[in-house]
């Protein structure tokens, strides 16, 4: 028998959507959920549905199926719901058994929207065979846009080049692309050259005409801006935002990602600040792991602690990611006391990234020997590491010296753990060599590489040379740096200064006449510090700040004081 809904139903529908748009905490859910119980309406279908769909988005599917087990009445749309749980939580086998259930034990029949869920599984549990998917898409009796977003999915995840292909026979069928298709496309037209750029405008002018920006298709919105910042152009990006009538958390994020990824890291947190008081947007945990960047990049720690305590009060610290967010943050401001306090809170799991930044966080702080003392911490419980445990404890051995430690480990690593070398591992071992002016057998290293060493190699390999006046491997890892980048202008300044060393000036003449050939013009460094929330930004021999001759007086004080130090081996460090 259906329960009634009563005058409590639309605050618990309202706070249970809130939830499953994205907008909530699990423990909103819960509360809503316990509420739904006490008043006898948990058997509804629509109750039922929402929370359905709220617990798939905190990953818990059994909890999804709890649920569907209680509803009184099923339908097609309640199984629908359930099998996307599972299938978004990447259960592919209770997405099949479930839909078995469906078949036997329901009088309702399969839509299309339920093909393309079990298509999805069937696909994901054939490992990545196109041929085995399209076979099973095409053996489906009547194929809809669902069912052809399923096998374009599939395509555009394997790399496999046929996804353009796949739409021009869809549209060849009379089926439009819809939001789906279009999200599973734009990501594709900012890989390649200046081409796939043109392509993406050309389904943005599709967006524009059949009007997929607006009602249920908002995540398009989102796709597209996405689209326009990780190709490099952030005001066309910008104006896409600006102009979307129903901004959500997904839309925030999007813009705010490409401002971190543009190096306007002031922009990204006036952005972050605004979601709330401009839209009534609440801020989830992806939108802090993507600001949090912008914080360290800033070192504006007051701010990251006020991003700190917003995660606490909307109950957002119990996620994993959002933790590591905070220790990289907390690491880069300066705070490793406030790094060690989240990862010792012991109200979330950790896992290896976890371990790999608090490692990391002691190496940025100059604690080698700590460092190691937690990777052998991480090793002795099992925890399997990987290459990015590697370059975090390679690099803390970098800082500080510890080049047997880190030879060993390196070589513990790839022969125990089968980590497979990847460029980073090397670079920060080449760094390691380097700094202890062991210059052969760092370039040893790198000739015994199994890949093509990347530029980030040759640069260390560059560097170490310069600092020990190795002027031999300087000069042929320059010529390297500037054969594998050309439009790179630090490579051409690079060999330019090692020339001009040596009063080569038709050389330096060359390389940069090489450079201004090409339009290259290196962007100069510049390096800022947040004093009482304003940031102050200095470039090399920058005199435009108002207090530039205090600042000069202290540094020419420091240089003298350092100078003044007969012998740094009686110096200690905590």
């Amino acid at each position: 028998m259906l329960c009634l809904l009563t005058d409590s139903s639309p605050a618990i529908l309202r706070v249970l959507r809130k939830v499953a748009a994205g907008s909530g905490s699990l423990q909103l859910a819960r509360k809503a959920h316990a509420r739904a119980t006490i008043l006898g309406l948990h058997h509804h279908p629509l109750i039922c549905s929402v929370l359905i769909s709220a617990y798939s988005l905190f990953g818990l599917p059994s909890l999804s199926h709890f649920v569907f087990l209680h509803c009184s009445a099923p339908n097609i749309f309640l199984w629908n719901s359930l099998l996307a749980s599972f299938s978004n939580n990447s259960c592919c086998l209770q997405v099949l058994t479930t839909f078995h259930n469906l078949r036997v034990d329901s009088g309702d029949s399969p839509d299309g929207y339920t093909l393309a869920i079990v298509a999805k599984a069937l696909t994901e549990l054939l490992c990545g065979r196109p041929g085995d998917a399209r076979q099973l898409f095409d053996e489906i009796p009547v194929r809809d846009v669902a069912s052809w977003n399923v096998l374009i999915s599939e395509l555009v995840n394997l790399d496999g080049g046929r996804e353009w292909e796949l739409v021009r026979e869809m549209q060849f069928e009379g089926i439009k692309p819809d939001g789906f298709t279009i999200s599973a496309l734009l990501p594709l037209c900012t890989r390649g050259d200046s081409g796939a750029m043109i392509l993406g405008r050309q389904i943005h002018g599709y967006i524009v005409r059949q009007g997929l920006r607006f009602g249920s298709e908002l995540h398009v919105g989102s796709c597209l801006i996405s689209f326009y910042c990780k190709g490099g152009n952030l005001t066309t990006g910008r104006r896409v935002f600006d102009h979307e009538l129903k901004r959500n958390a997904f839309t925030w994020t999007a813009i705010i990602a490409g401002y971190v990824e543009s190096r306007g890291f002031n922009d990204a947190l006036r952005l972050f600040r605004s979601m709330n008081y401009v839209d009534k947007v609440v801020p989830n945990e992806v939108t802090v792991v993507t600001v949090l960047p912008a914080v360290g990049s800033l070192a504006a720690l007051d701010k990251g602690k006020q991003i700190h305590g917003f995660s606490f009060r909307h109950c957002l610290n119990a996620e994993t990611r959002v933790n590591n967010a905070f220790i990289d943050m907390y690491s880069k401001c300066g705070s490793l006391v406030a790094a060690r306090k989240v990862f010792n809170d012991e109200s979330w799991l950790k896992d290896a990234v976890s371990w790999s930044s608090i490692i990391s966080c002691y190496g940025i702080h100059g604690r080698g020997r700590d460092a190691l003392i937690w990777f052998q911490k991480m090793s002795r419980l099992g925890i399997k590491l990987d290459h990015i445990t590697a370059v975090a404890v390679l690099s803390a051995c970098s800082r500080t010296g510890l080049v047997e430690e880190g030879l060993e480990i390196y070589s513990s690593m790839v022969r125990n753990h089968g980590v497979v070398p990847s460029s980073e591992m090397c670079s920060c071992m080449v760094d390691m060599l380097g700094r202890a002016g062991r210059l052969e057998q760092a370039l040893d290293l790198v000739s015994s590489l199994r890949f093509e060493p990347s530029s980030s190699i040759w640069g260390a390999l560059f560097g170490a040379a310069a600092s020990h006046n190795n002027h031999e491997i300087q000069h042929l890892v320059g010529k390297f740096l500037i054969q594998m980048e050309p439009e790179n202008p630090s490579n051409y300044v690079s060999l330019s200064n090692f020339h001009a060393c040596f009063g080569r000036w038709d050389l330096v003449a060359e390389v940069r006449g090489r450079m201004m050939m090409k339009g290259l013009r290196k962007t100069p460094g510049f390096s800022w510090i947040d004093i009482n929330g304003k940031a102050h930004s200095f470039y090399v021999a920058d005199k435009s700040h108002l207090c530039s001759t205090m600042i000069y007086d202290a540094l020419d004080s420091l240089s003298y004081e350092i100078k003044e130090v007969p012998n740094f081996d009686n110096l200690t460090s905590d």
